[in-house]
């Protein structure tokens, strides 16, 4: 009798991984008594069992390696980025830019750091205001300063509130355009744009109307709520203070018309910081005559120090010494 005996295992050896090894064969012939006149019936059947198992075997290897092969051939497929991560990431590149940057860097090299502030400001109406305060708060001394363009765009009250606060910020940064590479202070930037609405060539149109149409001294100053000096308090100089001195230091930007209707209009501080500039703009002290009479309850506020008052004592004291307390027509 044919004994055929096959012994096939997968090694896990790293060089043969995957491939089938035959270990031995071995065929035994048994003659026995009555089994001599059919020698080569059993010896084709057991012959041909052996064939099939190792073409099924070889069939399958082939096959595997195939989808194997398929399988890496394919390309990688990539799940689409979402519009709102996108986004996402324009913000977190803006939290992290070291400088304030134009649409140019270098010799026509676009800048990354404006690339991302433009598709912010393109998708700036699905942005929640949340996220560009998250900017404003936590974003470098450049990273708020887009927070507040953007914030322009998003909610104009909340981007001039921004930029009046920056007013502040005493910061160093560098603002680079094209190969040109500035010193500048976040404090001075602020200045600018709350006066044009722009810095040097860094313009944004809409940025640009918002401050142009309603001039940041004109909305601010009309709901003044304190008379302040330069005198830091406990959070800093006063933001009302630094609003009347940033239309101080661009008095040929400061329209009559603007000052003449906050001296009608505004709220009794507002009214002395409006007769105080177009005294400044006209040289002489004729705006606070319209306040000598007004009765209207005023704080005043230097520091952490404050004390209230009537909008006439003050107006009269500001036309006759030019002064009250420490705020001066000359400081």
């Amino acid at each position: 009798m044919l004994l055929v005996r096959e012994i096939v295992e997968r090694s896990d050896r790293p060089q043969s991984r995957g491939r089938l090894r035959t270990i031995s064969t071995k065929c035994e012939l048994d003659l026995k008594e009555g089994a001599a006149a059919q020698p080569f019936r059993y010896v084709f059947s057991s012959a041909s069992h052996m064939s099939i198992k190792i073409i099924v075997g070889i069939f399958v290897l082939m096959f595997c390696l195939s989808a194997q092969t398929e399988a890496c051939a394919l390309p990688r497929i990539t799940k689409p980025i979402k519009e709102s991560q996108v986004k996402q990431e324009a913000l977190v590149t803006l939290s992290q830019a070291n400088r304030f940057c134009n649409n140019l860097v270098g010799e026509a090299t676009r800048s990354p750091v404006y690339d991302a502030y433009n598709v912010a400001s393109k998708n700036v109406a699905t942005i929640k205001v949340g996220d560009l305060q998250w900017l404003k708060n936590n974003g470098t001394a450049a990273g708020k300063l887009y927070a507040g363009y953007l914030l322009l765009r998003k909610d104009p009250a909340a981007g001039q509130e921004a930029f009046v606060e920056f007013l502040a910020d005493n910061r160093t940064l560098e603002y680079q355009s094209g190969c040109e590479v500035l010193q500048a202070t976040v404090s001075g930037i602020a200045r600018n744009v709350l006066r044009t609405g722009r810095f040097l060539d860094f313009y944004d149109g809409i940025a640009h109307g918002v401050i142009t149409n309603n001039p940041m001294y004109v909305q601010y100053l009309t709901g003044a709520k304190l008379f302040a000096d330069a005198g830091p308090g406990e959070s800093g100089v006063r933001p009302e203070y630094l609003v009347f001195a940033a239309a101080k230091q661009n008095l040929k930007e400061v329209k009559t018309e603007d000052l003449s209707r906050l001296l009608i209009k505004a709220s009794p501080a507002g009214k002395l910081y409006a007769a105080t500039l177009a005294s400044l703009k006209t040289g002489n002290r004729t705006s606070f005559d319209a306040l000598l009479q007004d009765k209207s309850k005023v704080t005043f506020i230097s520091g952490c120090k404050g004390f209230e008052t009537t909008v006439g004592e003050v107006a009269k004291q500001l036309k006759e010494t030019g002064s009250f307390m420490s705020f001066s027509l000359k400081a």
